[in-house]
């Protein structure tokens, strides 16, 4: 069970030529949690590159090579919002959705590769 996105086509069409990331999963980072998921991108004679497959559908990838991890414009905009409103840290708000995803914080997945520390900030 689980969500399986395909990209590169209208809805309902297949792909001919699909690479899944099913094996590692995918993280998409949303403003309701962050999720794993299945997905597919399209590697057909006329697809475009997968960062462009993925801000096709208003997905924003971690990496213009290989992306694993990518935000949702709608999570960006309420972060936006809150930081301008509120003055909220980046740090507090993925703290608050990783909360939403698991609130015993015992399998929260891995985001960034690096860990923010005191010593990047001098």
């Amino acid at each position: 069970m689980g969500l399986n996105v395909q990209l590169g086509h209208p809805g309902g069409e297949r792909c001919a030529r699909p690479q899944s990331i099913s094996k590692e999963g995918f993280i998409v980072v949303h403003n309701n949690s962050i999720h794993i998921i299945s997905l597919t991108f399209c590697r057909c004679e006329t697809a475009e590159t997968h960062y462009r497959q993925l801000l096709r559908v208003r997905w924003l990838p971690a990496t213009s090579d290989r992306p694993r991890t990518a935000t949702t414009f709608c999570v960006l905009e309420d972060f936006h919002l809150l930081s301008l409103e509120s003055k909220l840290s980046c740090y507090d708000f993925y703290n608050a959705l990783a909360q939403h995803t698991d609130n015993t914080s015992l399998n929260l997945p891995k985001v960034c590769p690096f860990t923010l520390s005191s010593d990047l900030h001098t």
